[in-house]
Order: structure tokens, then sequence, then C-alpha cells
């Protein structure tokens, strides 16, 4: 099943031998720019271990192309909880987008969300709201000021931000 696209990649979801879900990016190998992006992602990814940052859970190099497999992230993005069923407003390929079909309940704890209320339309209380922010915030500081050499995402926006199941920012 896709669940993402980007200009040089397209982002599947899958399982492992014993179940676990993933999400496998399949960068064309064809491209020599791809494959200057799939080295520089497996550098960073490979060097990263925090609770706010996607695992990359391995990789592989094939004649069907280069391939990063990452934890699944359940939840879906923050797009989607914020603004519900909206279209995509593109992707630019810089990083991994992971879209989903889950859904929120809504919440009588909403007041002053502009989607509290519409149907069809997720939303999430301020208290989630702020966690996600928090998160964002830890995981950006992390980036920047907690491994050797600072990583600049530069492409922070609701839709490259995951949810967990529990809401945790990814």
């Amino acid at each position: 099943r896709v669940l993402g696209r980007g200009a040089h990649s397209c982002v599947y979801r899958g399982r492992l031998r014993l179940g676990r879900a993933v999400a496998i990016k399949r960068l064309n190998n064809a491209d020599k720019e791809c494959s200057k992006d799939f080295c520089r992602e497996l550098m960073i990814s490979s060097s990263l271990d925090n609770r706010f940052v996607v695992p990359l859970l391995g990789y592989c190099v094939d004649a069907e192309g280069l391939f990063l497999v990452y934890k699944f992230v359940s939840g879906g993005n923050l797009e989607h909880h914020l603004h519900g069923n909206i279209p995509s407003r593109g992707f630019d390929g810089h990083d991994l987008q992971v879209l989903t079909q889950a859904q929120t309940k809504e919440s009588s704890g909403t007041v002053g969300s502009k989607n509290a209320g519409r149907k069809g339309r997720a939303c999430l209380p301020w208290s989630v709201r702020f966690k996600v922010a928090l998160g964002v915030a830890q995981a950006v500081a992390y980036l920047h000021y907690g491994i050797e050499r600072c990583v600049v995402h530069r492409d922070i926006k609701p839709s490259n931000i995951l949810l967990s199941s529990k809401k945790t920012p990814k």
C-alpha cells in the first residue's frame, strides 16, 4: 500500500517477517542525485536516537532500487488531525511523508478548535496540541544540539509530523 510520494521516492507500508509494520521508502537508484540523497539520509538517520524521531530499522540496495526501512508510525500526520481530510498540497521529496487514514474521535475538550464539531474532520484537544508542539521543539533541539553534527531539517510542516497512537510526535 502506498503511503506517500515524493519527487524521487515513494513510501509504502510493509511488514517484516515477524509481522512488525514498517514504512519502506524506495528511491530510484538510476538517478545519481537519488543515490546521493539515499546515502545522506542513511548516514543521518542511522546516527539518530531520540524518542521524537522515527527510527531507521534498516536499508537495502539492489537492482530494483534503494530502500530505507523505518518504523511505521500508526497515528497519521498532524495536518490530518488539525485540518481533517483535505487534499494534499504537494510534496517536494526532501523528507519522508507518511500519509495514513487514521481518524480521531471528536472530543468535548476541543473548545476553541476551528474544527470542533465539524463532521468528517479530525480535531485535537489543546492539551494534545501543546504536547505535540513541545515534542517537535525537543526533536529540533536534539537535531541541532544533541548530536555531534547538527542536522537542519528544512521542511518542518504539519504533514511531515507523524503522530503515534498515543499522539507522541515523530
